[in-house]
């Protein structure tokens, strides 16, 4: 039916070469196509890559049918060379439709059983060794080379294919997990790239095939060899089991060992934990331990799996390895007695680990959303967290065991339990390695006007936002800190009445914390804030009496900001009362604020100076200093919190 040949197989390997990497002007070159042609071009273009997803699928099957139908295998090994083109461009191109294809086609080519068939398996296996070895880059979230190759790999073993330099190929492997192990205890995450751990390991499982029982030994349980079943067992799948089990040695020892700290994420951007760095006192609870953090290389459930399939590799016909297995998971499980009576089967954890470099949440009591927002907005200014942590409380107030009187407790000492309440979530936000954690100490003793709080009630967002900051400051006060909360966030209005009928003026400065504004009237932040600033006219029978002039005179009275603080906090008013439905009535209106807000214009001086009451120089000259330090008008939005 076919009539195959050396030159129309390698014509078809041209062209679906050529179409594949866009390269179209073909022209025979004796001894093959330079290495180099176009390697880097069907990557250059993704888009085109898609578009040519078809044209090469038909190339593809065309040449299969031409090998398969025609028995022209031998004929393939003739033009061996261009498979390096092939793999290079088609099997590593952006589209993993031609890569799935591609990889179908070669597992059609090899899976009959035929002496060519053998030598293009081994030829190919390989080659494609050879790519495994070039460069990491070329293989990220390649999934299909590593089955491509994990395929060969059982199809040399169930056929009896001898392969070449087994052991070294496979010491590479390990070499690269190792790797990926360091990368785990440096960075304290998980392996990035999932596929590429993945394809290791089942390369390494498909390699351990070909090792004898002596080999496999070495690799797996020998005490001077790699440990590779210890190793991914306390590495790589089990790290949490592992540092537990050493936990509870080292609390029955007497051996003193040095604590290790756990990193945060601060102290992983700074490039690791400066021991100096007092600033995170180390817990008094807690033992030490081996490791640091229990991160495991494995971070899903698919690479963990590939990693239990390489256990049970290394265990197959190895009966020592088999022995180290059992020993290993006696000791991490079973190394106590378990009341068999109270198991749980199929036990499902209600906390998680949390995914690598995410954040800690906080459980929602059933309404106490306005209580995480407040949390985890305060909790990223430095400052405020750095103070709250460092707290250091003289008497022993226990947020686990502690349970407060509501009828004996002091003013006083509820706002130490309070700090402490805070302090607590500071920590477990700051170093815990849990996905979320439950406040549950600070819900049972916040009050509300002197009442408990109900967790699943809504409340103002704004007003625990006071009530919060009142409790931190007080209970700083309680331990001779200043107020970290009115350094921070403390500002003070200016309520001016300025006559218009006589040259006096009266301000009066009034302490505050944030700043509410409207947003049914105006629909961006600016304008809000020149509507808050505005003022009323006071005349005719609302006209103001001057203390000066001891008569009433036309005035404009009008609140505006004196001091700034360094963090501000702007509340935007959409809550109201409708007096018909007499219930409170939220509006979801559009609203929109800069990046960079100047407040310079709603300040007691920049309303002076568009007044034309100042010159600008006075103005410079007047706000060097306020109260020995400088003052503030330029903010950058750094966090905004929806509570709804």
């Amino acid at each position: 039916l076919f009539n195959a040949d050396n030159n129309r197989l390698e014509c078809l390997l041209r062209l679906a070469w050529a179409v594949g990497s866009r390269n179209i002007p073909l022209r025979l070159i004796s001894g093959g196509l330079a290495k180099d042609s176009s390697i880097e071009t069907i990557r250059q273009s993704e888009l085109a890559t898609f578009m040519l997803e078809e044209p090469i699928e038909c190339l593809l099957d065309a040449f299969a049918i031409e090998v398969v139908n025609g028995d022209s295998t031998s004929e393939v090994l003739k033009i061996i060379h261009l498979w390096n083109l092939l793999v290079s461009d088609l099997l590593f191109c952006k589209s993993s439709v031609i890569r799935r294809y591609f990889s179908a086609l070669v597992r059609r080519m090899v899976c009959r059983r035929g002496a060519a068939e053998r030598q293009l398996a081994s030829a190919l296996l390989q080659l494609l060794f050879n790519k495994l070895e070039e460069s990491d880059e070329k293989l990220v979230k390649n999934a299909e080379f590593f089955v491509l190759l994990c395929s060969l790999l059982d199809h040399c073993k169930n056929n009896q294919i001898y392969v070449d330099d087994v052991m070294q190929r496979t010491e590479k492997v390990l070499d690269w997990l190792d790797r990926a192990k360091q990368h785990t205890i440096a960075n304290q995450e998980s392996y990035p790239d999932d596929k590429s751990l993945i394809g290791r390991l089942d390369v390494c499982r498909g390699l351990l095939g070909f090792l004898t029982k002596d080999e496999k030994t070495a690799i797996g349980s020998e005490a001077n060899g790699t440990q590779l079943i210890k190793q991914l067992l306390d590495e790589f799948i089990l790290p949490s089991s592992r540092t537990y089990v050493d936990l509870i040695r080292q609390k029955e020892s007497d051996s003193d060992i040095h604590i290790q700290r756990s990193m945060t994420h601060s102290a992983i951007s700074r490039g690791g934990i400066d021991e100096s760095d007092k600033t995170m006192p180390r817990s008094e609870t807690m033992g030490p331990l081996l490791s640091s953090r229990s991160i495991p290389v494995c971070g899903t459930s698919e690479s963990a799996k590939a990693a239990y399939n390489l256990i049970v590799a290394l265990c197959d016909t190895t009966p020592l390895n088999y022995r180290c297995i059992v020993e290993s998971l006696l000791e991490l499980f079973y190394s106590e007695p378990v009341p068999t009576m109270n198991i749980e089967w199929e036990y499902m954890p209600g906390y998680s680990v949390r995914s690598p470099n995410s954040y800690v949440g906080l459980k929602n009591g059933g309404a106490t959303c306005y209580m995480n927002s407040v949390f985890q907005q305060i909790f990223m200014i430095e400052p405020l967290r750095n103070a709250v942590i460092n707290a250091n409380f003289t008497d022993d107030i226990s947020v686990e065991e502690m349970v407060l009187n509501e009828y004996n407790v002091s003013e006083e000492h509820y706002h130490a339990i309070i700090l402490k309440a805070v302090q607590s979530i500071f920590a477990h936000l700051l170093g815990s390695e849990m996905q979320f954690y439950s406040p549950k100490f600070f819900w049972k003793h916040f009050r509300f006007c002197g009442q408990a709080v109900n967790v699943r009630e809504q409340q103002d967002a704004l007003e625990f936002y006071n009530a919060l900051f009142d409790s931190i400051d007080e209970g700083l006060k309680k331990l001779g800190e200043p107020p970290i909360c009115e350094n921070l966030f403390g500002g003070t209005f200016a309520d001016q009445k300025i006559c218009k009928d006589c040259p006096h003026r009266y301000q009066r400065e009034e302490p505050f914390t944030s700043i509410s504004v409207d947003v049914r009237s105006h629909n961006n932040l600016l304008d809000s804030l020149k509507e808050y600033v505005k003022g009323d006219l006071l005349n005719n029978d609302n006209a103001y009496l001057c203390e000066e002039c001891n008569k009433k005179v036309t005035a404009v009275k009008r609140l505006c900001v004196a001091r700034l603080p360094p963090y501000l906090t702007i509340q935007l008013k959409r809550f109201d009362f409708d007096w018909e439905r007499d219930s409170p009535q939220k509006y979801n209106d559009y609203f929109e604020f800069p990046i960079d807000l100047d407040m310079m214009p709603f300040t007691v001086h920049g309303l002076a100076q568009a007044e034309g009451e100042v010159s600008k120089e006075e103005l410079t000259h007047s706000s060097v200093t306020d109260s020995g330090r400088g003052v503030f008008y330029i903010y950058i939005y750094i966090y905004i919190y929806i509570y709804s």
